[in-house]
């Protein structure tokens, strides 16, 4: 994690918190007392956001969302079977002709 992870600078790696820390540190110093209740406020929305993209968007693209959603429709209508399973290894894994994942 960091700038550059293939680095062995420890500065170099750990230097997008060192400055989220002076900016929270610059923060608080401004703000007084109020800077905690904003601060966290701040975190708590960006951890909602994540969230909701973790649940709702992120699926949408990978199974039916985007480019893959009429390869979607057409490997399930030609399907038999487990139509769901089919249809969706199969755009999911669009390289493969054959069904020996079944």
């Amino acid at each position: 994690m960091g700038v550059n992870a293939s680095s062995t600078n420890t500065y170099v790696k750990d230097l997008p918190l060192f400055v989220a820390f002076v900016v929270l540190a610059v923060f608080t110093y401004v703000s007084g007392l109020r800077a905690p209740a904003a601060i966290a406020f701040i975190k708590d929305t960006l951890i909602y956001v994540f969230v909701i993209v973790a649940v709702f968007y992120i699926p949408t693209r990978l199974a039916a969302g985007g480019t893959s959603s009429a390869r979607l429709r057409r490997t399930s209508r030609r399907s038999t079977g487990d139509e769901g399973a089919g249809a969706l290894r199969q755009a999911l894994h669009p390289c493969s002709h054959s069904n020996s994942l079944r």
